[in-house]
C-alpha cells in the first residue's frame, strides 16, 4: 500500500535558499540604489542652476534685472550684484519661474553663489564652493 504524502507547502531548506538568494540580491543591488539617488540628487543640483541661470539671463536681457531681489527669512531684499549668493528659501521677487531658492539636494547648507554681469548675464554658479554651471563636471564638492 501507497502511503498518501501532504505537500502544503515549503520545506525548512526551500525556504533557506530563496531567503539566501534573496540577500545576495539584496547585496549586489543595494550599493548600485544607494549610486542612483546620489546622482539624482547632484543632477536636481546642477538642473536648477541651469534654471537659475536661465532666469537670470532672461531678466538680464529683457533690462528688467533691477527688479530682482532676494529676501531672506525676517531680513532686508537684497538686489542681484555681480555675486550674489543666495541662501536656500530665501524668497525670491522678480524672476520668473522662482518664488523662492531652491535648495541643494546633495547638502541642505550649501549656498548658491550666482556671479553675472549685466553684459554677459550669468558667468557662473557655485554650489558649496564648487561650480556647478556652466561647467559641473567637479560637482559635488568631495569632503575628506
Amino acid at each position: 500500500m501507497k502511503k498518501k504524502m501532504d505537500n502544503k507547502g515549503f520545506s525548512l531548506v526551500e525556504l533557506i535558499i530563496v531567503i539566501a538568494i534573496m540577500l545576495v540580491l539584496v547585496g549586489i543591488l543595494a550599493p548600485q540604489f544607494v549610486k542612483y539617488v546620489a546622482r539624482s540628487r547632484q543632477a536636481a543640483d546642477v538642473t536648477n542652476a541651469q534654471e537659475i541661470a536661465a532666469a537670470i539671463d532672461a531678466v538680464t536681457a529683457d533690462g528688467t534685472h533691477a527688479s530682482v531681489s532676494f529676501t531672506p527669512a525676517g531680513g532686508t531684499a537684497t538686489a542681484l550684484s555681480a555675486t550674489t549668493t543666495l541662501k536656500a528659501g530665501d524668497a525670491v521677487t522678480g524672476l520668473p519661474g522662482f518664488t523662492k531658492v531652491p535648495t541643494s539636494k546633495v547638502n541642505a547648507s550649501y549656498d548658491w553663489v550666482v556671479s553675472w554681469t549685466a553684459e554677459d548675464g550669468v558667468t557662473k554658479i557655485t554650489l558649496g564652493g564648487v561650480e556647478v554651471y556652466p561647467d559641473a563636471s567637479a560637482y559635488p564638492p568631495t569632503t575628506p
